[in-house]
């Protein structure tokens, strides 16, 4: 029968059928895009086993100067390759493993065009690189260091925990994620809630002060000057409670200088961390995708650009006001008001005086309005 442009040369359906059978497979499971456009799920998956296979051939990113480096335990171990500089995926592998990964760098292309490794402290990662990208630098992620020290305070709690009443450990373990956030991060309010506890436990206190400086760590120093305070750091941790930073202070002795590399390449993988968050977002909807489905719908989605976010940022504490340096936090004489103006949403300051005031003029008004009403 003589072709007709607008049909698919394999399937009884229209190009711009299948064009809208690939697009929407990449952000939804292929059982509701088989409802919407009343095919059965097995042409679906066909359309788009077809789709995959085609970019496959055709996408051909390149090889970014910053490598991330990273996996994410799913059913098996993926390791996930990202371009740091441009904030882009740049592959997704079956396997972390040296046997797996040397050959798949051994064939990449343009490896000359990488300046920069970012990895956790996986050996093989580091291993790699030298084998494969050698003389440039190696950086061991900051997220990961500082994880160490927030694990090591993390435990001195729970063991702070046994000693108390029910009610007290409670109170203890819901101040858990304050404890390990930033001490410049946290409100009046809830630094308010965490400085009873560091007055009361002493091994409290100097664990908090050994995250605490170990994230101050990373604001702006040279390396030199990084050198000075992480052996500071580590000389200041007491030594009964070696046993609770044991891990941090072995990956300080052995990466030391992958650390400090930061300071003079200063990347992170922050970037490679929240798309491994979409990769888990994407194997839930899925219900366990196989891997070819999971990695052509993180390589080849489209890209969308954000609009302005009207989620406001809270009121931090000042800056330089830290716990091992200053205990207490200024009372400050205001509250703070919710004014929702679509589509945006703001905060108006005022004294508590002003809140009062308007406060007895609306109670007024209101006794005002009972008394005038008809009995």
């Amino acid at each position: 029968m003589e072709k007709i442009p607008s049909l698919d040369d394999d399937r009884l359906m229209t190009r711009r059928l299948r064009k809208f059978i690939e697009k929407r497979c990449l952000k939804d499971t292929n059982y509701s895009v088989a409802d919407d456009v009343g095919l059965d799920e097995s042409t679906i998956r066909s359309v788009f086993k077809d789709f995959t296979e085609v970019m496959e051939r055709q996408d051909r990113p390149q090889t970014p100067q910053v490598l991330g480096i990273d996996e994410i335990h799913l059913n098996n171990v993926l390791c996930v390759l990202t371009d740091l500089e441009h904030k882009k995926v740049f592959d997704l592998l079956p396997s972390r493993t040296k046997d797996y990964l040397d050959p798949y760098f051994t064939d990449l292309p343009d490896k000359g065009r990488v300046k920069v490794v970012v990895a956790d402290m996986w050996r093989a990662y580091h291993d790699l690189a030298r084998t494969h990208f050698p003389g440039r630098p190696v950086v061991v992620d900051k997220f990961h260091v500082v994880r160490f020290a927030q694990n090591g305070l993390d435990e001195i709690r729970k063991r702070t925990g046994r000693r108390l009443s029910h009610d007290q450990k409670i109170r203890l373990k819901d101040e858990r994620f304050l404890l390990l956030t930033r001490e410049k991060s946290l409100t009046d309010e809830e630094w308010e809630r965490v400085r009873p506890w560091l007055k009361e436990f002493p091994d409290l206190r100097a664990a908090y002060e050994t995250k605490e400086r170990l994230s101050s760590l990373y604001e702006g120093q040279d390396r030199a000057e990084a050198d000075r305070l992480l052996g500071e750091c580590m000389r200041r941790i007491p030594s009964h409670l070696d046993r609770d930073f044991e891990d941090l202070i072995r990956i300080v002795k052995n990466w030391r200088a992958e650390i400090l590399a930061y300071f003079e390449n200063p990347f992170t993988n922050g970037f490679t961390e929240g798309v491994n968050a979409a990769i888990r977002q994407i194997d839930r909807q899925g219900r366990g995708y196989s891997f070819e489905v999971l990695r052509a719908r993180l390589l080849y989605k489209e890209v969308t650009t954000k609009g302005r976010s009207s989620i406001r940022r809270k009121k931090r504490r000042p800056s330089g006001s830290m716990s091992f340096m200053v205990f207490g936090a200024e009372d400050r004489d205001v509250v703070y008001e919710r004014v929702t103006v679509p589509p945006t949403t703001t905060y108006r300051r005022r004294t508590i005086a002003e809140f009062k005031a308007e406060l007895d003029q609306w109670l007024a008004e209101v006794a005002g309005t009972t008394e005038e009403a008809p009995a």
